[in-house]
């Protein structure tokens, strides 16, 4: 877990945005994003391309981006560039082979959502064979691309050491708390001091 110089300020008129990685518990965390803003307060969307981010929030008054107290969804690093300064981010990570196994059980689940689920479970193949073929496509390195700001169509086995690089400076410069699934009460906490969030339990 990790925590800013800028926690504790409670009341900040930065903007906050949630880069929820999937299943990282988010959620959890949308329930309690939920009960610390009004609804015209909260922005959510998933933005994993540049085109989807221009598309969404390009096209925002300066007004309407300006009542933006949080935003949250499956994103890229970088949305806050779309957003009046100053912003602050943060996100949870979880152990890596812990949640790729998480996420193909839940492409799995939902053959109706992704049509790969259906080819898998048709050819009996199995998890080993799924990620060494590449079948699912996100699953692959998946929070260090999102945290580096690379987009969800980024050709597989292309990640290099800088793109992991970037990721760290990124997670240091920019968000004021990242939380761990596997620490997840004491990251709460974290959350609660760094926004000055109401009941988080």
């Amino acid at each position: 877990m990790k925590k800013s110089a800028a926690e504790g300020e409670k009341g900040s008129s930065k903007t906050v945005i949630f880069l929820h990685i999937p299943k990282t518990a988010g959620v959890t965390i949308r329930h309690l994003i939920r009960k610390q803003y009004r609804a015209s307060e909260m922005y959510h969307h998933n933005l994993l391309l540049p085109k989807e981010m221009d598309e969404a929030l390009g096209n925002l008054s300066s007004e309407q981006k300006s009542q933006i107290r949080i935003l949250w969804g499956h994103l890229i690093f970088g949305v806050h560039t779309y957003l009046p300064e100053p912003t602050t981010y943060f996100t949870f990570l979880r152990n890596p082979i812990e949640r790729t196994i998480s996420h193909y059980y839940y492409v799995l689940s939902r053959p109706q959502e992704f049509e790969i689920a259906t080819y898998i479970m048709e050819n009996q193949i199995g998890f080993h064979e799924a990620l060494e073929r590449e079948l699912i496509r996100d699953i692959q390195n998946v929070q260090t691309r999102m945290i580096a700001g690379l987009p969800y169509d980024y050709p597989p086995n292309t990640y290099t050491e800088a793109h992991l690089e970037t990721a760290k400076q990124n997670l240091a410069e920019h968000f004021a708390v990242v939380g761990l699934v596997e620490r997840f009460d004491e990251s709460l906490l974290l959350l609660k001091k760094a926004f000055g969030w109401g009941n988080v339990s």
